[in-house]
């Protein structure tokens, strides 16, 4: 693992960018593989509602905070 660590910190910065987005994209794929990861339509929807006592003031800014940290996150990737 040292090996990695090292070599990676020779990397510039574009570089380094693509070794972070290839690993995010290793993981998204197997953790898909996982068991308990595969959850159920059912599962899901019990999670519909639960905002729904929110005052608006309060969801509003959940929503910008959401996609703030979004933006964030999808302008750091590598553009192809």
């Amino acid at each position: 693992m040292a090996a990695i660590n090292e070599t990676f910190e020779l990397l510039p910065p574009e570089a380094k960018q693509e070794v972070i987005d290839f690993a995010e994209f290793l993981a998204q794929k197997y953790l898909k593989k996982q068991p308990g990861n595969n959850h159920s339509k059912e599962e899901i929807l019990n999670f519909a509602g639960t905002w729904k006592d929110m005052n608006e003031s309060d969801f509003q800014s959940l929503i910008r905070e959401i996609y703030e940290r979004r933006k964030k996150s999808f302008t750091k990737r590598r553009k192809i």
